[in-house]
């Protein structure tokens, strides 16, 4: 599982005024960051993964300073064969 997250184009600062963001550098998380996870009691191992990539990003967007009330939201897509 890999999952990566850019930061958009602007961020609003603690003010509410919006401040710039250019640097779009990319944030990846690979499949050795999560081998070792912890699962909640009665949560799925994708449940537990999906968890701890959401937390991991999270932490990255408040380290690069995004501020600090940060929400994630993963999306997971499955293909359907029709």
């Amino acid at each position: 599982m890999t999952a990566s997250a850019t930061r958009g184009e602007k961020d609003y600062d603690k003010k509410g005024s919006t401040i710039d963001i250019s640097d779009h550098q990319p944030f990846e998380i690979k499949n050795y960051d999560i081998m070792e996870i912890e699962q909640e009691p009665n949560e799925s191992r994708e449940i537990a993964e999906l968890r701890t990539v959401a937390e991991k990003l999270a932490a990255e967007a408040v380290r690069r300073k995004c501020g600090d009330n940060v929400s994630v939201i993963i999306v997971k897509l499955d293909l359907v064969d029709t």
